[in-house]
Formats: structure tokens, sequence, C-alpha cells
């Protein structure tokens, strides 16, 4: 696990921005660091630390965080034996082992011992294929000298980031935005319709823009071909989808199947050099890992999990983590967190996070990777992905509810509801009914008052509509393959990686992921919806069986979903927040404060709550003072420019 930047262009350009690039993010490598220089013809120089400054066409730099094979051997940038192929690379192939031998039985000879020389010897031998056969996590760069091409590379669900911005004349590269704007020719300039989603809806994440204007995130499952004679010549491919197909399968056989495929991700993904902690919540998802580490490890791994726990008794689940920690053998590490700690760390989260995130308990998610890099452990385990895979959230028994209507399953429909009626942590209204419907149906067929506004009363209009922003409307659920399938590419997954990747890196510990294994995946997806949510509004049906007799069955009958969720609303009431927060910056151009705080008083004092809003406004106004964010003309004003 590391960090990543680089800079590449058809002409060789002065290549100073990289040691600056490389210092942003030294707290995603802070074991070593390194770099490459090369121009086509004319050789490649390769060095640790002191970047000399001298003119390349490609200039490539990292920063190690070290996990797998510790020697000097495996530091990167990496290149091939013959000098073809360079490589700087953020990430884990979690099944090197396995190629490796394979390449070896094709006469590759190894100098180190880790994943890395794996990546580079796989690409050589089987160009962008290799892509179908990795397992793992991962963004690389992948130069070949001889054909003059550069390859910029994601794994299948994003874990790992790759942002990319150009001028042009150059385009540069990098693992977080805080070093891709460190080169001096990115501007710091707000995108102001990704700032409506955000806003609006609370998207983030939700596609490649990013909220800086002409900085884009490489998509996941993808890789773009950069032509190094023009580097404004670039091809992007995708190179993996989603399975849509289901299998046949009885429920038994599905449940076996699911049972040995998660076990087997989390094996691959124990593997390393250095120790392992689990990051749990107390729900199924971080439990079922716990468990199946100590039944693969046995009794005498020493296993550390990390566990948050809310001061308000509604949220805290001391009593859960407690119980599988105890089930497990495990020595837990309870974790705190305060909205007065909070102030006082808000403007390093909100740097870390490179862009403005949904809520307060992204700062709880924080404080668990402090806690467990204060207690020595480098790598975490967490439960990301599950709730995707398996439909944990709510809002996909809206979803289900969908599926079963659009099936004509009137009967099954019914008991669906029933069933969620009967959940302890749900309260079934009219008026949360019409409003799931809204989010569930066709803008076509949704009554028009159901439909949302495109602005609220607080944001101000005239200046969105002055650059260019054209709403929309909050895109539909739909059913629930469709749900389930938005939810990786768009409105769930992506944002929960985010943040995870961001706040782990803060403090140099790689956070892993084992919902995410590509096999796993490919196989939950195939299995028919029926086996993912009951007839009983029971999610993660098939997955609660295959941890039966692994996970205590407590735990396994939890219907109530909690996570590392912080007590928002009382938190922005115990510390003067809008005027703490927003004092540097109190006459933001694209809202109206003083109506933001009546408005959300006024909600505040209803059944709604304030859905986040003043949180958005607080954290949006606070990014652009931080990250030192310019505001985009309006339309009328370039126009003007001569």
């Amino acid at each position: 696990m590391c960090g990543i930047a680089g800079i590449l262009s058809s002409e060789p350009v002065d290549n100073s921005g990289l040691t600056a690039m490389m210092q942003a993010i030294a707290h995603r490598g802070p074991d070593d660091e390194g770099w490459l220089l090369g121009t086509a013809g004319e050789g490649i120089r390769l060095g640790r630390h002191n970047v000399p400054a001298s003119p390349a066409t490609v200039a490539l730099g990292h920063r190690r965080l070290s996990v797998l094979d510790l020697a000097p051997t495996a530091a990167q940038p990496m290149t091939s034996p013959d000098g073809r192929l360079a490589l700087t690379y953020n990430g884990e192939i979690y099944n090197y082992v396995e190629l490796r031998t394979e390449l070896e039985s094709g006469g590759w000879r190894f100098r180190s011992t880790g994943d890395t020389e794996v990546l580079l010897a796989g690409w050589s031998t089987w160009g962008h294929e290799v892509l179908s056969r990795v397992t793992g996590m991962f963004a690389f760069c992948m130069v070949d000298f001889q054909e003059q091409r550069a390859y910029l590379v994601r794994d299948h669900f994003g874990i790992k980031p790759l942002f990319i911005a150009s001028d042009g004349r150059r385009l540069v590269f990098a693992s977080e935005l805080g070093a891709l704007l460190a080169h001096p020719s990115i501007p710091r300039v707000m995108d102001p319709e990704t700032a409506y989603s955000y806003l609006r809806f609370g998207l983030v994440d939700d596609d490649e823009r990013t909220f800086f204007k002409g900085v884009t995130r490489l998509p996941a499952a993808t890789y773009e071909v950069v032509d190094l004679t023009d580097v404004r010549h670039r091809d992007r491919r995708e190179y993996w989808q989603l399975p849509s197909e289901e299998v046949d399968w009885s429920f038994p056989d599905a449940v076996e199947a699911v049972r040995s495929a998660f076990q087997r991700s989390v094996r691959l993904h124990l593997r390393s050099d250095v120790p392992v902690g689990v990051a749990l919540s107390g729900g199924l998802d971080s439990a079922s890992i716990a468990a199946v580490v100590r039944a693969i490890s046995g009794p005498d791994r020493e296993l550390h999990c990390f566990s948050y726990q809310a001061d308000d008794p509604r949220l805290n689940e001391a009593g859960w983590a407690r119980l599988a920690a105890d089930a497990t053998a495990a020595r837990l590490h309870p974790v705190s967190a305060s909205p007065h700690a909070m102030t006082a760390e808000l403007a390093d989260l909100v740097r870390s996070q490179g862009e403005p995130f949904g809520g307060t308990s992204i700062y709880a998610q924080r404080r668990v990777f402090e806690t467990a890099h204060a207690a020595g452990v480098k790598v975490m385990l967490d439960g990301q992905g599950a709730d995707e895979l398996f439909g944990g959230y709510r809002s996909y028994l809206a979803a289900r509810f969908v599926s079963l209507l659009r099936q004509a399953r009137v009967g099954a429909a019914a008991r669906l509801a029933v069933g969620v009626a009967r959940m302890p942590d749900v309260k079934l209204t009219p008026e949360l009914a019409l409003r799931a419907l809204s989010r569930t149906v066709s803008r076509r067929l949704a009554s028009p008052l159901l439909l949302e506004p495109a602005f609220l009363p607080w944001m101000n209009e005239a200046w969105f509509r002055d650059r260019g922003v054209e709403p929309l409307p909050r895109p539909a659920m739909g059913a629930l393959p469709e749900a389930l399938s938005a939810a990786f590419l768009s409105t769930s997954l992506p944002a929960l990686l985010r943040y995870e990747d961001r706040n782990s890196m803060r403090y140099s510990i790689e956070s892993r992921v084992p919902f995410l294994d590509r096999d796993f995946v490919e196989l939950v997806f195939r299995l028919p919806r029926a086996y993912i949510i009951g007839a009983d509004a029971t999610t993660k049906l098939v997955f609660r069986e295959a941890m039966r007799g692994i996970v205590p069955d407590a735990i396994i009958e939890r219907r109530d979903k909690i996570g590392f969720t912080t007590p928002e609303r009382s938190w922005l009431s115990d510390v003067a927040w809008d005027d703490s927060v927003l004092s540097p910056a109190p006459d933001v151009a694209w809202a109206d404060i003083s109506t933001l705080r009546a408005w959300t008083a006024k909600r505040g004092a209803s059944r709604h709550g304030d859905d986040h809003m003043t949180w958005r406004c607080l954290n949006l106004a606070l990014w652009q003072e931080v990250m030192v964010v310019n505001e985009p003309a309006s339309r009328r004003m370039a126009h003007s420019l001569p």
C-alpha cells in the first residue's frame, strides 16, 4: 500500500512539481520514497529521495508503506529487466503467490518476494489481460517505453484512488487530490455541478467528476491509454463489469458457496508481513470477518479489534462488539469521539479527505484508524461492500418491494411490507411511504406532489444557473438488481471507499475489504434476489445463513443497523458549528446562511430531521477555505473576458 504520483508529457518538461506531489502524500508511504525519470530513446534514471531537476517526458514518484516484502528489492518505481516497462503502483495483489508460481513456470526469475514484481511480470507476459487474472485492490501507472504508451489503471471496485488532470501539454496523476493540486499547473476551482449535487442530494463520488473543475477520478474497472507522443490522445477502456445473469442454485447450495468463497477471500486478505487487525462494529459484517480470521488463523494468533463506541446509548454498539470480540478471543480496543475533538481536528480531516463528505460519522471512522496506528497495527480488515452486496441498507427493502410489484407478486410485496413494519429501527408512516415511493419510481410515473424541488430555499439558485448548472431530479432507485448495481457504481460504495482510504492512509494504515473480492462479488451478484432479501424483509439472508455456526447467533439474528454512527444532530447543537466553522467564510456565494439556519431549525423541530443539510453547507464552506478553492466565474463573466 502506497501513494503514487506522476507527470506524463509529449516533450521533456520540468519535473520539479513531482517533489511537492510526493511530499503531499508522505503519509501514504512513510517507509520509503523513490522516483523515475525517463525519455524515449534517452534512457531511464531511478533514484531514492531528492528528485533531480531535469526535463523528462515521464516522471514517476512513489511513497512506500511496506506491507509485503519489506526488503529494498521491492522498492518502487520498478522496471522490467529489459528496461521496457516501468511501474509505480499503489495496492495489493492478494493472489500474487499463485500468479508468481505460474509466471515462474513460464521462465520468469524474480528478484523480490512481494506482489509488485508479480504485477510487472504479469503485464510483461500478458499485457493488460493480466487484469482478468488478478485479485486485489490497485491503482497504478505502467509505462511502455517501447510502445510510447502509458497505462493508468484502477481496480475492479475503485478501492484505491487515482486522480487525473491535464493542461494539454502534460498529464498529471496522483493518489490524492492534495498531491495533484501540489503541482503548479493544476488550478483550484470549484466544480459547480458537483457542488450542487452535494448540497441538494448529498451525492459525492458518484461519477468521475470531482469538486475541482477539470480534475477527474479514473472510474473503477477502467484503464486509460495515454499516447506519450501526444498526451492529448487518451483512450479509456472498461475491462470488467458486474455480472447480471442469475444462477439456478438451491438455497443450501448458495449458502455453502457463499461460505466457502468468503473464507477464501479472508484467507487471501490475511497475506501480510506486518500485523493485521479488524475494524469491529458489532454488526454481522465485521463480526464475520473477525470470526473467519480466528477460524483460519487458529487459537494462537493475537487478534486486535478496534470498535467505535458512541456516547449516545441509542447508537452505542459496545455490547455487540464485546460479544464478537469474546467469541473470537480478540483484544478489543474501544474508541471514542466527541464533537469538541472533531472541531479541533476538522481542518485536518477536511484536508485529508480532499473533498466534502457525507456527515460526522467519518470522524468516528478516522478515530478507529488513529487508535489502530497507536497500537502498532499496520493493516486493517473492514466490512465495506457487504451492505451493497447483500442489501443491508433499509433503502434496499423499498427496491425489493418495487421488484415484487413489477413481477405482479402483490402477496409477496405485502408480506415484505409487514416484515419491514416489524423492524425495531423502522417506523412506517404515510409520509415516509410517500418519500420512499418518490425514490423508487420513475419521474414520469411519480406524482408532481412527490417530486423534490430543484433548489432548497437557502440555495442561491441564480449563482448555480449562472454557472451552467441545469438541475436534474435525484435518480430513482428502481428495483433491487438496479439498486445494488448503482450502489457499487455510484450511489454508495465509491464514497465509502474514499472515506476509508483517506482515513486509513492518514495514519499510514492499509485498509483491506474482503467483501470486495472479485470472485466473491461475481458469485453473490449471480444469486437469486430472493436469497439476498428474504420474504419477511430479512436482509443479507444468504450471508446470515453462511455464517451460522461461525458467528454468534445473537449477532446473526440482529435486525437493527447502526455501524460507526455519530449523534450528528446533537453534535451540531453541542458546539457552535455555524459560528465557529463559518466565521472565516460567512458570505459564501452559493447559499444564504441566515436562511439556512432558519430552515434547518424549523425542520429540526419536525419529524423530518435536518437531513444533514446544515452539515453539507458547513462542510463545503470549510472545504473551500482549507483547500484554498476559488469559486468558478459565471458564464456571463466568462463571455465578457477578451
